[in-house]
């Protein structure tokens, strides 16, 4: 994980979290259980909540703004590529559904 960059609040002072890629190349958001605040003479100790790999808002416990990270279209076909065939065959009919019932309205 050397390549990682900040993820950080709506006002950039503050740091949620660092973004990190797998061995694959997925985007994954390494998420502190609190911000880190940037400025601080001695910021505090980071404490990891994981890895999220979806969609989520984040709420910066020190300014209370919000941030979503969301999930990239390499996580959605990392997270396809690990389905068994049965769970990849119901995906892809509920996709055939749903692409059908967009384009009927």
């Amino acid at each position: 994980m050397a390549d990682m960059k900040p993820f950080l609040c709506k006002n950039k002072k503050h740091r949620l979290g660092m973004i990190a890629w797998n061995g694959d190349g997925v985007p994954q958001l390494i998420l502190y259980r609190h911000a880190v605040n940037l400025e601080a003479e001695h910021p505090a100790e980071v404490d990891v909540i994981g890895p999220l790999e979806g969609r989520m808002p984040v709420r910066c416990d020190l300014c209370d703004e919000v941030k979503l990270w969301e999930v990239s279209v390499e996580v959605l076909l990392a997270m396809v590529d690990r389905l068994d065939q049965q769970r990849a065959d119901q995906l892809m009919e509920r996709l055939h559904r749903q692409q059908a019932k967009v384009a009927f309205e």
